[in-house]
């Protein structure tokens, strides 16, 4: 009785059960799962290590010189001096049925942020414009940010501006952008690794000077045909002489 006691205990915590009602030596098939865990303080990286159906229950260890753990579930803290790019920290279990050369483990390798986009964008006065900033190899996720000026003021949504989100693109939307909108913006990427920044200048044009633009593009395209074909014809009405 008390052995079926044992085993319907077990058999619902998912536990193997031998002769005698006794656990079976057991070891889960998977290596270890590392993830992030999200932190609030964007100072700090926060890991977690976890091998769940082992009996007896392992031991983890987070990077190299730390000490096992008995444990199923081991977290670590790391605060940003300790941290580089491409860093990578590994989890490592120990068990009963394992040999010391057949360790298993698993690995999270950190990165700094990287924001993309186009460096140089020109637009013309009146129109609206989206600007568009790609983050998505940092580890932990970076949080982005737009900022404009020399003072780089953080920019909010509003009847001007216009954030959005698209995966990994923080958009920027100007509404009806005038010559006063012409100056640097920045994408502003941070994690615990690391800030970095995306430098966009914009180039406000107005009605008047594409027109002029396109007047003086037209000249020099007739001042390129004209001079082309003065050249054809003095060449042929020299073609006796060339020849010669």
């Amino acid at each position: 009785m008390v052995f079926l006691a044992v085993s319907l205990i077990n058999a619902l915590l998912g536990q193997p059960v031998g002769l005698g009602g006794q656990p079976c030596l057991d070891i889960p098939s998977k290596h270890p799962d590392c993830m992030f865990v999200q932190a609030q303080d964007t100072s700090t990286v926060q890991l977690n290590c976890s091998w769940f159906g082992a009996y007896p229950t392992p031991k983890l260890r987070w990077g190299e010189d730390g000490d096992f753990q008995v444990t199923n579930s081991l977290s670590l803290t790391l605060n940003s001096s300790m941290l580089h790019d491409k860093q990578k920290v590994t989890c490592t279990a120990l068990h009963k049925l394992l040999k010391q050369e057949n360790q298993k483990s698993c690995s999270i390798t950190l990165r700094a942020p990287f924001p993309e986009g186009k460096p140089l964008v020109t637009v013309l006065e009146g129109t609206n414009l989206t600007l568009i900033c790609s983050e998505n190899t940092s580890l932990p996720p970076a949080n982005t940010t737009w900022r404009k000026g020399q003072n780089q003021d953080l920019i909010v949504s509003g009847s001007r501006y216009i954030l959005s989100f698209e995966g990994p693109a923080v958009k920027l939307t100007i509404v009806n952008i005038s010559k006063d909108d012409e100056r640097y913006y920045f994408c502003r990427s941070e994690n615990a690794l690391g800030v970095r920044e995306l430098e966009v200048y914009l180039t406000v044009k107005t009605s008047s000077s594409a027109y002029t633009g396109a007047v003086i593009g037209v000249f020099i395209a007739a001042l390129i045909v004209g001079s082309a074909f003065i050249v054809v014809k003095v060449l042929y009405s020299r073609r006796h002489t060339i020849c010669l």
